[in-house]
This record gives C-alpha cells, sequence and structure tokens, in this order.
C-alpha cells in the first residue's frame, strides 16, 4: 500500500467518523473505535489499495450491563441481540436517558434490537453530513465522496486526483467472551479478542420483524491463518484465479473459509510445503465443497455459505484447470507460479523475507500502525510478524513499543 493512499485513506476516514460524532450525539457516545477489516487487515489482499473495508464498532457496554445476546435457532450463524437491562439503566442517570431516547427506536417490542432500523439510524447520520457527491478539502488536497448503501455497508466512493477508492463503513455491535455464542468453543488461548454482531440484512416475511445479526470473528480467524508459512501466499493465488475465471459470486470469505477449515485438518507443518503443491491441494478441496454444494460457516457448521447460488458450471471448469495445473506441476513445478503471478510477485515470493509476508517486514509494520494501531496489535498477536530486534526499534519509533510491552507482561486488550 502506498504511502499517498494509506494518507488519503486516513484523511477520509476521519472526516467520516468526525462529522459523524458530530451530527449524533448518541453515536459519538456508543462509537467505540473503528478498524481496518477485511482483506487488507487479513493481509490478503492481491490488487492495488482501491477498496477498504473499516469496521464502526459500537459499544452497548457503558452501563455497567450488557446485552443479553441469544442464538437465533432459525438461522444457523446468527445471534438476537435485547437491550431490556440497557434500557433500564439508561433511564436511571439523567445524563443518559438522550441514548434511550435513540434506543427505544431501534427496538422491537420485547427489546431485540431491528438490525434494519439500527442500518437506518446510521444512513441518517451519513445522509446528514450528505455524503452524495460532497466535497471537502484536507491538506491541499480535494476529495469529493459519492454515497451508496450495499448490504451491511455504507461505501463512500472517493475520488481524490489521480486516484480513486471506495471505503466500505461496516457497523457492528461490539460483543464481549462472556457473550460468545457460536456453536465452535470459545478459543480460550485468546482471551483478549472480541466478537462482533453485525446487521446484515437478510429477507424476512411481510410483517416480521429483522432482529436477527450475523456474528463476525474477524479478529479470531486472523490468529488462525496467521503464522502459517505458505498459508497466505497460497489463498493470494486462488483469489487471483477466481478472478482471473470471473468467478465474483465465490466469496473471498467463502476462500477465506476453506483456510479455515483446513487449519483444523492439517498440522502447523503442512504449510510449509512448497507454493505450486500447496496451491493444487487446496483447488481440489475447493472442488470437494462445490461438488457438495456445501461449505460450512466456520463458526457454526449448521450455516452452509453455499446455500443459495448454482455451482455446477464453477465445478466442472476448476477441475479443467486443476488438470492442466497438476500437468504442469509433474513436469514443470514451478511454471505453476508463472501462471498466477508476474515476476516482480515472485521474486518477492522467493525473497530472503518470510514468505508469509509479501512486503518487507519495516514497511509492514509501518502500514499496519499508520492504519491502525488496534489492527497492527492483532497482526502481530497472529504471529504474521515476526519478534524481532529491527522490529522492536521500529516499534519504538512508531511510539508501539511500550503498548507491546504491555500487551505481553499484562495480557490485557485494549478497548
Amino acid at each position: 500500500m502506498d504511502k499517498q493512499t494509506t494518507k488519503n485513506y486516513e484523511t477520509v476516514k476521519k472526516y467520516i467518523i468526525d462529522e459523524m460524532c458530530k451530527q449524533d450525539k448518541v453515536f459519538n457516545y456508543l462509537a467505540n473505535r473503528h478498524n481496518l477489516a477485511g482483506s487488507y487487515a487479513d493481509n490478503l489482499k492481491i490488487t492495488s489499495p482501491n477498496e477498504f473495508d473499516l469496521l464502526i464498532e459500537i459499544k452497548l457496554t457503558k452501563f455497567f450491563v450488557t446485552a443479553r445476546i441469544e442464538s437465533d435457532t432459525q438461522k444457523p450463524g446468527n445471534v438476537k441481540i435485547n437491550i431490556s437491562e440497557i434500557l433500564k439503566k439508561c433511564l436511571e442517570n439523567d445524563n443518559t436517558k438522550f441514548v434511550w431516547e435513540r434506543l427505544k427506536k431501534l427496538k422491537d417490542d420485547n427489546d431485540y434490537l431491528l438490525q434494519d432500523k439500527f442500518q437506518s439510524w446510521v444512513q441518517g447520520i451519513l445522509s446528514k453530513i450528505n455524503l452524495h457527491n460532497s466535497y471537502f478539502e484536507s491538506q491541499g488536497r480535494s476529495f469529493r465522496l459519492k454515497y451508496t448503501i450495499s448490504g451491511p455497508a455504507h461505501t463512500c466512493h472517493v475520488t481524490t486526483e489521480p486516484l480513486s477508492f471506495s471505503m466500505d463503513l461496516v457497523p457492528a455491535v461490539i460483543c464481549k467472551s462472556d457473550q460468545w455464542r457460536a456453536k465452535r468453543n470459545y478459543p480460550k488461548e485468546h482471551t483478549s479478542l472480541y466478537w462482533h454482531a453485525i446487521p446484515k440484512p437478510i429477507k424476512e416475511k411481510a410483517g416480521q420483524s429483522n432482529i436477527s445479526w450475523q456474528g463476525s470473528y474477524a479478529d479470531f480467524e486472523r490468529t488462525i491463518i496467521g503464522n502459517k508459512n505458505n498459508l497466505k501466499n497460497t489463498c493470494r493465488i486462488l483469489k487471483k484465479l477466481r478472478d482471473r475465471q470471473n468467478y465474483n459470486h465465490f466469496k473471498s470469505y467463502f476462500i477465506k473459509t476453506m483456510y479455515l477449515w483446513e487449519c483444523d485438518m492439517q498440522p502447523p507443518e503442512f504449510w510449509n510445503r512448497p507454493v505450486s503443491e500447496l496451491v493444487i491441494h487446496m483447488i481440489e478441496r475447493w472442488i470437494d465443497y462445490l461438488a457438495e454444494e456445501r461449505l460450512p460457516f466456520y463458526w457454526d457448521k449448521d450455516c452452509n455459505l453455499l446455500e443459495r447460488g448454482s455451482w455446477g458450471t464453477m465445478c466442472c471448469q476448476l477441475k479443467q484447470v486443476l488438470k492442466r495445473l497438476k500437468g504442469y506441476y509433474e513436469s514443470e513445478p514451478g511454471k505453476i507460479l508463472n501462471i498466477f503471478l508476474d515476476d516482480d510477485e515472485i521474486s518477492k515470493l522467493n525473497s530472503s523475507a518470510p514468505i508469509s509476508v509479501v512486503q518487507s517486514e519495516q514497511e509492514e509494520v509501518k502500514i499496519a500502525a499508520s492504519l491502525y494501531k488496534h489492527t497492527f496489535l492483532v497482526i502481530y498477536e497472529s504471529g504474521d510478524i515476526t519478534p524481532s530486534p529491527k522490529l522492536n526499534t521500529v516499534l519504538q519509533e512508531l511510539e508501539l513499543f511500550p503498548l507491546m510491552q504491555t500487551k505481553q507482561h499484562e495480557n490485557i486488550h485494549e478497548f
């Protein structure tokens, strides 16, 4: 990610969040933090930096009580959020009655948070700052913004000559370990991490309230796929294959999910195998999932990510791709990389730097830290960046070294 793009992203992010806080005092009170999410945070992005995912966390634990999180038995992988105790606490204090006034408009008669009302609230705030075809200047640059909404994401399309990029702002309710509702057991080795409830729209019957929120476990997933040598390089190659074949409906998260399941099935040293061998293995897995038309959600296997869609054509085409790749592997293994990567990418792959990090260690650290300190800490904890004297020097330059020492010795997680 080049420095100018990083700077532009930071400028627009700060502008939007600051304006949202100015426009709505409840948002200003409840908005906890905002983190880079998606492929960049996972270090799995394969293209130039033109799309960013920004998770805006809403904290409902500021009232000495927490929301009651319940599993949605009708929608595997989803949860329901009951805020009855929070509403009571808000009314007990004159300083938080303004929060009660807002929250009571976002719930149903049984005090369950309605995700469509929640989304409308966020959309209303963004409308107040007039993101649609708006314009602002900062640090000598002009930024033109255009706003759209799709699914749980509020997308801001940014143009600042000669560059353009988009930001997906995804609001989410932050949840703690004692609110864990995934069917997979809570990973006790990562007690400092949090999960989120995402207001992803789902089709409801006429007149039926939408109280079902999608569980999201990105921080945990980052630790699972981290520090696995060639895992991320093969994942990037599969994403390139997906893009070249125009399999746009097979989402990046589906590919990531295949790797999460494979981490369960394989020992850590499995990912030390040659990239070409791992690519063939993972395409075989991909074909298996397509043939069964079933890819279970990692955190709740009753949820099938491939439930919707037709996968037969993709499955047949991938079988032909696999046949050709196996032929190359038997005669000239290195040719597989040439199919997917250009010379510069292959050079980086074969460099002396750790294979799991495409950019240099120092550049990776500075990029992660400049985007958001929390994101950097999660990447560091995942093992993708190996501790070293050079790394400690960079941490000191970025004023992160004391924070890392605190986390290592006290094992705490900053909110």
